[in-house]
């Protein structure tokens, strides 16, 4: 049924977008003939070699990016794309397509629908109409105000962030006023409004897959010395988990997202101010508990919590002297942040209230997160010397009265590095990627060589290795370094 709701409000999107871009392709110049559709698309397959058996596998991947377009007028252009894919983390999927209302999914072979949408170009403005994918921020690691697309954690750290995120339904548009009066403070004024009927949950990895993260694993057994609370440590208590979905964001007019996004040229460099109104694209959950008074096991589910949340913020680009500068931030009202699932136990064994519903055989729901203000903000700088394109970025998460234990510190600093060359001319390709997490203690380093056979096909191989904290977002996939290799053919 959900199915058939998404694909629903896709039609009447589209739909809604064929009459208004038909509407203005109908003021244009007609052209004689449309010209023919264009087909493409790429196929990318790899597998990994984990170098610590202790960390769960995954099966070799295969995936399918196929797109058409078609320019109707000389305005107005059609775009259908389906991603099929095959095999990767998950353990004993099923045959199935990837919905739009559901963070748990567990398919393979899968399809879904990438970028399908309706866009008309006008002289002064441009229309978007269907499922989109939103790429706003200048950084390159890490955009504090990149908001507008929810993303799949599949393969977190060798899934391209194209292909991370997930196409949602949406409305956008552009319009660049011609205005005498600002030229000489502002060049090429833009502004921008996406809105998002309804808010698209992100997809998480399931328990048993590679990359569901350890601070997500509740401890096997609690046992206490708390007379309240019979799991004394000579019998202590087991503990299930399971994963659970919840309703998606409910699907009225006014419960979808937005952002805007004002912005020009002045002296030299490229900015935009932004603001957005929606629901949270990063993970947070929610956990009921349970007690089985027959048999002293403690029930929990790891459910989403969807929770809305605003943010102010901007971002600039400059060329100067060889050297590209670019800089981002946001101040985020309210924003969810994650707790190590470890902490929750405690907080529920502190309340005595809670420990008295559950010895009666009711149930809570614990928040794994809490709600904080924050800015964030990132500054990064690249050079290209000798055919080599260092860019170094340093990116910072502030919380504000924050007095919980996080995965995140109150002052989170995270620095990158990546360095790139190419040779052969052109066909063969090194980039080395270093991130370290200084407050929080974690180190990322991932090593890639792509070589180009032909035209069309690309092979590549590489190295990931991650160290760090376990009560880290990175430091807790240190068992999960790897030896990577792949193919891609592009057609």
């Amino acid at each position: 049924m959900a199915s058939f709701r998404a694909a629903g409000l896709l039609s009447s999107l589209l739909f809604c977008g064929v009459f208004a871009c038909g509407f203005f392709a109908g003021t244009a110049q007609a052209e004689s003939l449309p010209e023919a559709p264009r087909l493409g698309g790429r196929i990318d397959g790899y597998g990994i070699v984990p170098f610590d058996n202790r960390s769960p596998g995954q099966y070799p991947a295969l995936r399918a990016d196929v797109w058409a377009e078609q320019a109707v007028t000389r305005d107005l252009l059609w775009r259908i794309s389906l991603i099929g894919r095959w095999g990767g983390p998950p353990k004993d999927p099923r045959v199935g397509f990837f919905e739009l209302d559901r963070t748990f999914q567990n398919y393979s072979p899968s399809l879904e629908f990438g970028e399908t949408y309706l866009d008309y170009t006008g002289d002064d403005f441009d229309v978007r109409v269907g499922l989109q994918k939103f790429f706003w921020g200048r950084l390159d690691s890490l955009q504090p105000n990149d908001l507008l697309s929810p993303r799949e954690w599949e393969d977190p750290f060798l899934t391209d962030a194209v292909d991370a995120k997930i196409a949602v339904p949406a409305v956008s548009g552009s319009y660049y006023p011609l205005i005498d009066s600002i030229e000489e403070w502002v060049e090429e004024p833009r502004f921008t409004l996406v809105w998002q009927p309804i808010a698209v949950p992100w997809r998480f990895p399931l328990l048993d897959e590679r990359w569901y993260p350890p601070t997500g694993i509740a401890d096997p057994f609690l046992a206490t010395d708390d007379p309240k609370i019979p799991c004394p440590p000579t019998a202590p208590c087991p503990i299930t988990q399971t994963v659970e979905n919840v309703s998606a964001p409910a699907r009225t007019f006014d419960n979808g997202n937005v952002g805007v996004q004002i912005g020009g040229r002045s002296a030299g460099a490229d900015w935009s101010l932004v603001f957005w109104d929606g629901f949270d694209t990063s993970p947070a959950f929610q956990v009921p508990i349970r007690v089985d008074l027959s048999t002293s096991t403690i029930n929990t589910k790891l459910q989403p919590a969807y929770q809305r949340f605003q943010a102010i913020g901007g971002d600039f680009a400059l060329a100067s002297g060889g050297f590209t500068f670019r800089g981002e931030a946001n101040w985020r009202f309210r924003k969810p942040y994650p707790m190590d699932l470890s902490e929750l136990a405690d907080r529920v064994i502190a309340n005595d209230a809670k420990v008295a519903t559950l010895l009666k055989g009711n149930s809570i729901v614990e928040p794994a997160y809490v709600k904080r203000d924050s800015l964030a903000w990132g500054l990064g700088v690249d050079y290209l010397i000798e055919g080599f394109l260092p860019i170094l970025e340093v990116y910072q998460l502030i919380l504000l009265h924050n007095d919980q234990p996080l995965l995140v510190q109150n002052v989170d600093t995270r620095i990158s590095a990546n360095i790139s060359r190419k040779f052969l001319r052109d066909r063969l390709e090194g980039e080395l990627i270093g991130i370290w997490g200084i407050e929080s203690g974690y180190e990322l380093t991932r090593a890639t060589v792509s070589f180009d056979l032909t035209q069309d096909l690309q092979i590549r191989a590489g190295l990931l290795g991650i160290w760090g904290r376990e009560q880290s977002l990175v430091g807790q996939f240190k068992q999960n370094g790897e030896f990577f290799g792949g193919l891609r053919y592009q057609f």
